[in-house]
């Protein structure tokens, strides 16, 4: 039972952004692009994914961890 993040780097002719990925034994369970407006970057508007996908991936970890205690 693995969890990866990783974080790449999109270069392109217009700006320079960046993609996270989060997978949960291979499967993709959450891709997100950083590159809004100053004014924009906050976890009410951007930044609002954030707070459900660390709960989600600590249960996602509870749940491998319960998984292998049995």
């Amino acid at each position: 039972m693995t969890i990866e993040i990783e974080l790449k780097t999109d270069d392109n002719d217009w700006e320079s952004r960046t993609i996270l990925t989060v997978k949960h034994n291979g499967k993709l369970i959450c891709e997100e692009w950083d590159g809004g407006e100053p004014e924009d970057q906050s976890f009410y508007r951007d930044w609002n994914w954030v707070p459900d996908m660390l709960q989600k991936m600590y249960n996602l970890g509870k749940t491998d961890a319960i998984k292998e205690k049995e």
